[in-house]
Parts: C-alpha cells; structure tokens; sequence
C-alpha cells in the first residue's frame, strides 16, 4: 500500500506508486504536447492547405518526439532523476516477460485479424494518395515503430493507468485500452486497434511495468507495417 511518505523505486520508474506519478494530469500534459508539436510542424510545413503524406509523416514525428520530451521530463520530476538517465530505465527485465505467451499470441491473432479485415472490406481512406506517400516516408516508418509506441504507452499505460488504477484495475484497462483505440481517430483505425489496445492495458495490469508494454507494442507496429507491405507488393491491395 502506497504512503504519503513512500520514496519512490529510483532504479525502476515505469513501475511508480501513486506517489510518484503525475496521473491524469500527466496523460493530459503529454497529449497536449502532442497537439502542440502537431500545430507547430503544420505551421512550419506551411499549413494546413499545402499538407502532403510527407508533412504528415513529419508532423506526427514531430509530435511524438515533443510528447516523448514532456513525458521522461515527467518522470525525471517524479524520480529527482534526469531526463536522460530514465531512457536507459526504458528497458524491461527479462523476468517481465514470464508468462507473456499467452498475451503475444493473442497480439498476433489480432494483426491477423486486421489483415482479413482489412482485405475483406474496401476503405476509401487506403486509397489516399496521402496515405501511400506518408507510408512510404522513412520517417513515418521511425516514428510508428519507435517514438510513437514509446509515447502512447507511456502516456495511456503510464500517467492514466495509474489514475485509473486507484479506483479499480478493471476500469484503468478498459478506459486505457479504449482511449487509445479513440486516439487513432479514424474508424477503420479505431476498429482495427481496440484488440491491440486491450491486450497492452491487461499487459500493464499483469506486470506492474509499462517496459513490456512499450516492446510489445513496437512488435505490433512493426509487424503490421512490414505485412502490409508484403501483401501489397505481392497482391497489389491497399495498404493495412
């Protein structure tokens, strides 16, 4: 039980007490950050009117790197650390993954899942030429399968799982787990993530770290990408 006069765990931030994190408020801090580097690329990209799939790609990289800033600044604060010194803190233990077996087969039927899905059913948006641009981009590519995941875990399983978690588990993976599916804004996404996104939270509430959440998470991204394009090379369909 956590106490008001508890030092926090410095070797070991991603699993804080409720003492040493900031929360709601540091979910809502992390993601208005990312709004604000979202804004900021845009203005520097020359605005809205002249947005291509590269300026998006960059714009989301953008944000990603300025939440992920807010984030380990966070963090650092909780722990007296610096900012620095918590990205070594990153990584997760070999003994967290004991027992994910059950949690990556589930990760993998659900990518399998998006992939029938998404070959079943035509949507319009996979045909964007944005969307082909952004997609080919280097960038776009850095930043769903390194920044972004990094951020939006730190962010959902983090800060909010925390916040949530002191009025029961349960809500803190439902409300994670359908927040970030609601992120993705767009509906094939959100359809597409929710599995995805429950699996992360029960993750999260299984063993006590975000670090696992973060790895999976950059397998699933990874995976995704490279099998969209693998079937779009071979069978000429839209992009996943």
């Amino acid at each position: 039980m956590s106490h008001g006069s508890e030092v926090p765990i410095v070797n070991s931030p991603l699993r804080w007490s409720s003492t040493a994190s900031p929360g709601l408020r540091g979910a809502m801090t992390v993601l208005g950050s990312k709004l604000v580097g979202v804004g900021v690329a845009y203005a520097l990209l020359g605005g809205p009117d002249s947005v291509s799939g590269s300026h998006v790609a960059w714009a989301l990289m953008t944000a990603s790197v300025t939440g992920l800033i807010v984030a380990l600044t966070l963090i650092a604060r909780c722990r007296h650390i610096s900012p620095v010194h918590t990205l070594r803190l990153l990584l997760p233990s070999r003994a967290d993954f004991k027992g994910m077996r059950g949690p990556c087969m589930a990760l993998a039927t659900s990518l399998g899942f998006v992939v029938a899905v998404s070959h079943m059913v035509e949507f319009p948006q996979a045909h964007s030429p944005e969307v082909y641009e952004a997609a080919l981009s280097p960038v776009l590519w850095v930043d769903n399968v390194l920044l972004a995941p990094v951020v939006e875990e730190l962010m959902l399983r983090g800060f909010l799982f925390d916040a949530m978690r002191r009025r029961a588990v349960a809500s803190a993976v439902i409300v994670t787990g359908g927040v970030g599916a609601m992120l993705h804004l767009s509906f094939p996404q959100v359809l597409f993530v929710t599995p995805m996104q429950m699996i992360l939270s029960y993750v999260r509430a299984r063993t006590g770290t975000v670090s696992v959440c973060i790895v999976l998470h950059v397998g699933y991204n990874l995976a995704a990408l490279v099998t969209a394009f693998l079937l779009a090379s071979v069978s000429g369909s839209p992009l996943i």
